[in-house]
Formats: C-alpha cells, structure tokens, sequence
C-alpha cells in the first residue's frame, strides 16, 4: 500500500516534545519518535502552562491534591488550567489522538508526582496532569500516549494503530465508504474484540447515519480496550490461511514468539507483508491488520525471528 494512501490523522502533541524551547527550565527537547510521526499527522502543538501565562523559564508547578499549584508563589492555577483546557479541547474539530509530556504537573498521563493538599508531602500514589485529566474525560476513547510509554515497542504499535484506524474511521462518509473501511480493517477489529463491529453490518436496519454513528462508536470502543495477544495470533493464523503454497515454518516459530511475548506484533505481520508483496491475494485485498500504519514509521520494518 503506497504510504501516502493512509488517512492523515489529527493529533495533539506537547509543544516541548517537537522542539520548542517551552519547558519550565528553557530547554527544548527533540522527541525521535515524533520527528518521525510529523510527516504523517496534522500535529496540533501546545503548551498548557505557556497558554495559562507562565513564562519560560518558570518555576515549577505541581499537584497538590485536586489543585495545580506553583509552591514558590503560592498561585493557584487550577480554575486557569480548567478554563483553558475546555475552551482548547472544545475548539478541536476531530482529533484522534494525543502524545504528551511523560510526568509533567500539566500533561502527564498517570505517572504525576502527587503530593498533600498543602503541596508538602510526596504521597506514594501517582496521577495525571490537570490538562491530561481533561483530555481523559473529553476523549476518553482517542488514542493518548505519553513519550517514554512509547519507547515500548507493543504499546507504540498499538498506539500507531489505533491512531490511523481512528483517522481512517472518521473519514467515512458514506455507505461504500463504511464498506471500504470495514473490508480493510475487519481483520484488525476481530484480533481487538471479541464483539467485532462488523455485525452491525449484517443487517443494516436503520437509516445509515445512525448505523454509522454505532458503528463507529463500537469500532472506538474495541480499539480502547487493550488486544488480547490470543486474538492477535487467531487473526495472524486466518492471515496465513490465505497462503497455502508458503512454507510456514518461520512463520510458525515467529508467532510462537508472539504468543510467548518475546517479539511484538510486528515481526510476525512483517512476515506476512512479504509474503503479501511477492503473491497478492485479491480475497485477502490490502487489510490494516498487516499494514495498519505507514511502513516508515515501524520501528524495525524487517521481520524478527527469535
């Protein structure tokens, strides 16, 4: 599949993770990761704490019980934080994913230092930042990931995948357009759920905006659900079938892998994309389960073997 045919998804992205010098001390970070994401996304930058007044350099924020405080001058930036994050979230129209600032008062997703209410005692328990909080409860089936969980190559493929999935879902816009998208990802949604979406099809009887508008609400919601690596390997072996005449061997070892949680998902489909690319299989067609993102942007596009 040419790279550029995949749906160009909208994504939210910390502003200091793309480069700008924006963080608390006046640094500027270069994120690898969403340097090379850039090409394929329509990135939506931002800054939280820049956006509510704080300088750069400032001092440091954090949260202190259910308020975003600034200990050094005693400001309360909670209602400020809220108002900014409704309004910006609320101006968005169609986002399908969110990469933020690991550990920040403001953007971190469940990994926040927590401290007392009074923003003196380190407590065990950790949290969220105040504008990812936000985005949790206003899109809380968008794909959102921090930086350092992506270095993990499952979480980032499943992120990937939800993240063009969802780009992909929201451009439909008709009933051939529902039916291209469910031929291409059916594969894909059956190694997510064990309710694929796809019988809502089997008898469309309601008026197609209302079928699209279940339809897409349960590909949403099986996409947020973490895959189950025993449906994952059911999908790779219905793959498989479709090419009686390969050797299978490598094949087999590599998923076994899988199912063992030695090697990602990649290594088995990236088998299976050879196999695609040398013998197409009309039936089978271009399905996401085997290409569910640009090439480009696997982080080891060849196949692995243990």
């Amino acid at each position: 599949m040419d790279e550029t045919a995949f749906a160009r998804p909208v994504m939210v992205a910390s502003a200091c993770l793309g480069d700008a010098a924006v963080r608390y001390d006046g640094r500027a970070l270069r994120d690898g990761f969403l340097a090379r994401l850039r090409p394929f996304v329509e990135l939506r930058p931002v800054c939280p704490e820049l956006e509510i007044g704080l300088g750069v350099p400032r001092d440091p924020i954090l949260v202190a019980g259910e308020r975003l405080v600034q200990p050094s001058t005693g400001r309360d930036l909670t209602a400020r934080m809220g108002r900014f994050a409704r309004g910006f979230l609320g101006s968005l129209d169609g986002v399908d994913g969110f990469l933020l600032k690991s550990r920040s008062p403001s953007c971190g997703v469940g990994d926040v230092k927590a401290f007392d209410s009074r923003g003196r005692r380190l407590l065990a328990r950790r949290t969220s930042g105040f504008f990812a909080r936000a985005v949790l409860e206003r899109f809380p089936l968008a794909a959102v990931e921090d930086e350092a969980r992506l270095a993990d190559p499952a979480l980032r493929e499943r992120f990937l995948t939800r993240l063009f999935a969802l780009a992909a879902l929201r451009g439909v816009r008709s009933a051939a357009d529902l039916a291209r998208f469910h031929a291409r990802h059916e594969l894909l949604l059956r190694a997510w759920s064990a309710r694929a979406p796809g019988r809502l099809l089997a008898r469309p009887r309601r008026p197609f905006a209302l079928l699209l508008e279940a339809y897409a609400l349960a590909v949403r919601k099986a996409l947020a659900r973490p895959p189950r690596r025993s449906a994952q390997a059911r999908a790779l072996r219905d793959a498989m079938a479709y090419f009686p005449e390969e050797p299978k061997s490598r094949l087999l070892k590599c998923l076994e892998a899988f199912e063992a949680g030695r090697v990602p998902l990649g290594s088995p489909l990236a088998l299976l994309r050879g196999w695609l690319a040398r013998r197409p299989r009309p039936r089978l067609g271009d399905p996401a389960f085997l290409r569910p993102f640009p090439e480009a942007l696997a982080e080891n596009p060849s196949p692995r073997t243990p």
